[in-house]
């Protein structure tokens, strides 16, 4: 027996004992250095992981469905995130600046040429409007063209889901239930958990984009006539079977509209009184803008936790 100064006795001839955890990353440092600890522990983790030689075509075409999984969600936040949101607020202030238009001021002045004053003036607040009108409608189309790559986006992602779920049934009636749900693929997941964990990943973003057609209908119209609804109810109760589009306010009836439960955002820069129904959609956008940048329904970040699996388990994950 030999001992080492403030150390515990270990028998001659007996090999250190080496400690390994799996999916251990070491550090830069301990790499760089080549230490035994470092080689150790990255010879671990690709021992731990499927060699290539041993994947099937499942193992395939699952990591392939991943991949494109993962690129849809990212495009999907891309497009919202930059493209979606400048889309909104640009249709919000395209509003503002109607409402601006429509509010420059005509004259009332009594000289002998005052209607000919008041003619002109009335004529440049009608091509000013007629103008802001123009603007607001292209910002309108280029937030419907938009929204449409956000669902084609938000589609793919079913579609990869339905594809993992058809190739889940395919690798049951081929291999058995064992390698679906017991067997791990690369490294500790098994099949059935990529696939529920795809289906947990993909309806938070199914419904964001519900939510943001909802929001996008907000924001596409100006207000609501009240005569003309009064006319639509007397020949139909069905706006939307008589053609009549439902306006903006009426998406978010109050029981008060007075100005009392607006901010002092929600006034025109020009002073001038504003109809109760064009408050309401002036409210009405605000709060759509609001909510197309929180995005409440991916709080959590849904897909992250796989992305990360993906990246330490799944073999040739970069290989896109």
């Amino acid at each position: 027996m030999s001992s080492s100064p403030g150390g515990p006795r270990t028998p001659k001839g007996t090999p250190a004992r080496k400690v390994s955890v799996p999916f251990t990353h070491s550090s830069p440092s301990s790499l760089k250095a080549g230490g035994t600890g470092a080689s150790l522990s990255a010879g671990t983790v690709k021992a731990q992981l499927l060699g290539r030689n041993d994947e099937s075509t499942y193992h395939r075409k699952l990591r392939l469905l991943l991949q494109d999984h993962a690129r849809a969600r990212n495009m999907w936040l891309q497009l919202v995130s930059f493209d979606g949101i400048k889309a909104a607020r640009s249709l919000s202030l395209a509003w503002e600046d109607v409402d601006n238009a429509r509010a420059t001021p005509v004259g009332d002045s009594k000289d002998q040429d005052s209607d000919t004053v008041k003619a002109e003036a009335v004529y440049a607040r009608e091509k000013a409007t007629a103008v802001a009108l123009e603007l607001a409608e292209a910002a309108r189309e280029d937030l419907e063209i938009i929204l449409a790559k956000i669902q084609s986006q938000s589609s793919r992602l079913v579609v990869f889901l339905d594809q993992a779920r058809a190739l889940l049934s395919e690798s049951v009636k081929a291999k058995g239930s064992e390698f679906v749900v017991e067997q791990p693929l690369w490294g500790t997941w098994t099949m059935d958990r990529f696939v529920q964990s795809l289906a947990e990943s993909t309806t938070p973003y199914v419904l964001s984009t519900a939510h943001l057609i909802h929001l996008a209908a907000r924001l596409s119209f100006y207000a609501r006539d009240p005569s003309a609804e009064k006319e639509n109810t007397a020949t139909s109760t069905d706006d939307t079977a008589s053609g009549v589009p439902i306006s903006a306010s009426s998406l978010f009836e109050t029981d008060d509209d007075s100005a009392a439960d607006l901010s002092p955002l929600d006034t025109r820069r020009t002073g001038g009184p504003i109809e109760p129904e064009r408050r309401r959609a002036i409210k009405a956008h605000s709060e759509a803008v609001q909510a197309w940048a929180r995005l409440p329904y991916l709080d959590e970040g849904p897909g992250q936790f796989l992305d990360q699996i993906c990246e330490v388990e799944v073999g040739r994950w970069t290989e896109r």
